[in-house]
């Protein structure tokens, strides 16, 4: 995957820009050798994730060569001059998708996007957490959605074994409406037990719960799922905050339960 930040790849190739006009200027005797192997050194870096032909790298090299070498400032400020017109050459015949910083952490991930608790929650649903989120820095809007509908499915996996749905493993086949009914069933089934304060709060919020999913059925799933419809970066969001919402609840109260089982 290539991960191209602009703002090192400008100041680097600026930075290389420069030392060539001394060449014009003919002050280049006035640059420490220091200087120039930083400049080298940086360029080195920024273009290292690049698509590139073998021939850059090879250039850097022999400037690396020369400079060890204590060749004449004559031969380096030449094949820096060479490469700096090669980079840019290389760069033309490539196409570059940019991501708004504000958007980076949707992508680079450095911290779950759903949160912690989500993430331990819910570790099978990982995966598609982490697609929703690149979707959503990319712009792939109706992926996102489709990615987020499978992050609920997790969910409603684990709201079905948390009830004692008997289903088994075939639950990953089942369609959501056949998940939810039974899910619905059960908890009538469970109102007929001997009734205590912790079993009422529990029967109220597997209702809550599965109240909820029939909605995003209804509201989304369904139409990701069949090809009925397209979804704009605004309703992306919208929809992930509400899913990422969702998930915090059921990982809330996934751990209350446990704690009270």
């Amino acid at each position: 995957m290539l991960r191209f930040h602009a703002a090192a790849f400008a100041a680097s190739m600026s930075a290389l820009s420069r030392m060539t006009a001394f060449i014009a200027l003919d002050e280049w005797d006035s640059v420490e050798d220091s200087e120039i192997e930083k400049v080298v050194a940086d360029i080195e870096k920024a273009v290292k994730e690049l698509p590139h032909s073998r021939a850059i790298p090879l250039q850097i090299e022999r400037i690396h060569n020369l400079l060890n070498m204590g060749a004449d400032r004559k031969s380096v400020s030449l094949l820096l001059r060479e490469l700096h017109e090669n980079i840019l050459a290389e760069m033309s015949g490539s196409w570059f998708l940019v991501i708004p910083d504000y958007q980076r952490h949707f992508y680079e991930q450095h911290f779950p996007l759903f949160g912690v608790e989500v993430e331990e929650a819910f570790p099978e649903a990982l995966f598609d957490i982490a697609a929703a989120g690149r979707c959503l820095a990319l712009g792939e809007s109706t992926a996102c959605v489709f990615h987020l509908m499978r992050v609920l499915e997790k969910g409603l996996h684990q709201l079905a074994r948390e009830v004692d749905v008997p289903m088994g493993e075939r639950i990953e086949y089942e369609q959501w409406h056949v998940v939810i009914d039974q899910i619905t069933a059960t908890i009538e089934k469970m109102k007929a037990l001997p009734k205590s304060p912790e079993k009422l709060h529990r029967l109220q919020r597997y209702s809550d719960v599965a109240i909820e999913f029939r909605l995003f059925k209804e509201a989304w799933r369904d139409h990701v799922a069949h090809s009925r419809a397209r979804y704009d970066s605004q309703e992306a969001a919208r929809i992930w905050r509400g899913v990422r919402d969702f998930m915090r609840s059921l990982a809330t109260a996934r751990g209350d339960t446990a704690e009270q089982g």
